[in-house]
């Protein structure tokens, strides 16, 4: 199968929809000719993958969005014919798979005003947000669309509801997780240097806050949280890009600032996961949430909330700890004072291996491919022989 992946950038370290797209595009590629158009492409692995780069601005991101869409299908055109066009998110005008991973429209309802960005930063967010959303809204219920995925039940719903796309046209395939990436063996040297660096000893309980957009994702609640768990010798590591000099302040307001890391943006999450003892995720939208499997794949158990779509893949209480009210820093605080506890720590991270196990890239890709095997097959009972 000869296969166009659309997506303005694509990583194995940034990012989620860019990191996934990443392992499926290589999953994929040892089995079809796979041609990925982006922006730019981090550490792909061109051996199995071919990269066609698509020139778009950098800046602002609503320009680099719609000089994207316009400007990939000629890239595709050029580079010669394709059996199928998968999309990841609204980056095609007509692709034939279109694989969802977030939904605009549910998103702001979900959030409300105040999670919205402030300043010249806010006003770029709520012009891309006006005019991506309106985007999605028509590629999404675009009769051309041949397999519409989403991550997970959530999003298929959230699809459903903004946009008016036919639940049952919604397939439901979840995000995966690298077990050979994330792997704690593969990275205990690398994971007990950076606990030393940062000045967590061996008794110490590291808390790791991971991703960007931080108010979405919970990072108020999170530093909240962690203010109340008392005496115990516990660090908060926060690693993803945002605004580090506003949660600094916030830190100290609630006197936690010493035991408070702000990391930045960082390509080694696999380190990560491995030295922390715990991830805190009490995101307040999230169609999927790829910490809570990544740290899980390390043996490391999450407090996430409950409407997160990885925790439809998530027992509570069990491989994880989910979250009512992501709003509720009280709620959070009691969750992680469960996971104060060494041996619960211990016995929900290999539940929470045994998770991420089952939604390894192979596993997923093969999902993925089926997916593509209906939508090529529908085109070419269009085509005829």
């Amino acid at each position: 199968m000869r296969l166009a992946i659309a997506i303005p950038d694509v990583s194995i370290w940034r990012g989620g929809t860019e990191r996934c797209v990443a392992a499926l595009a290589e999953a994929l590629g040892t089995r079809h000719e796979v041609t990925v158009f982006a922006r730019a492409a981090e550490g792909l692995d061109t051996s199995r993958v071919r990269f066609v780069p698509v020139r778009v601005p950098g800046r602002p991101a609503v320009l680099r969005y719609l000089a994207y869409l316009r400007r990939a299908p000629r890239a595709r055109r050029r580079a010669g014919e394709f059996d199928l066009v998968y999309s990841a998110g609204a980056n095609d005008p007509a692709p034939d798979v279109l694989a969802a991973h977030y939904c605009l429209g549910a998103a702001g309802t979900a959030l409300g005003p105040d999670a919205r960005p402030r300043g010249l930063a806010g006003l770029g967010r709520a012009v891309f947000n006006r005019i991506a959303g309106a985007v999605e809204r028509r590629v999404y219920r675009s009769p051309r669309v041949r397999c519409l995925t989403a991550v997970s039940s959530r999003l298929a719903d959230d699809l459903a509801r903004s946009y008016g796309v036919p639940r049952e046209r919604i397939e439901v395939v979840p995000d995966g997780v690298d077990l050979a990436r994330f792997d704690a063996a593969r990275h205990a040297e690398a994971a007990t240097r950076l606990r030393a660096e940062l000045g967590a000893g061996e008794g110490t309980i590291v808390l790791l806050f991971l991703g960007s957009d931080w108010e979405r994702k919970g990072l108020p609640v999170a530093l909240e949280a962690a203010s109340r768990l008392g005496d115990a010798d516990w660090r908060l590591w926060v690693a993803g890009y945002g605004d580090a000099a506003r949660y600094t302040a916030r830190a100290h307001a609630l006197g936690i600032a010493g035991r408070v890391r702000f990391l930045g943006e960082r390509s080694d999450a696999e380190v990560l996961c491995a030295a922390c003892d715990a991830l805190v995720s009490p995101t307040r939208y999230e169609p999927f949430g790829l910490g809570p499997i990544e740290a899980g794949a390390c043996g490391r158990p999450s407090v996430v909330s409950k409407t997160a779509g990885v925790a439809e893949h998530l027992a509570d209480g069990e491989s994880a700890l989910l979250v009512a009210d992501p709003t509720s820093a009280e709620e959070v605080a009691e969750k992680l004072r469960v996971l104060l506890d060494a041996g619960v720590r211990r016995a929900m991270g290999e539940r929470a291996r045994e998770v991420a196990r089952s939604l390894s890239w192979e596993h997923v890709a093969r999902r993925v491919e089926a997916v593509l095997e209906s939508a090529l097959a529908e085109k070419r009972g269009e085509e005829g022989p």
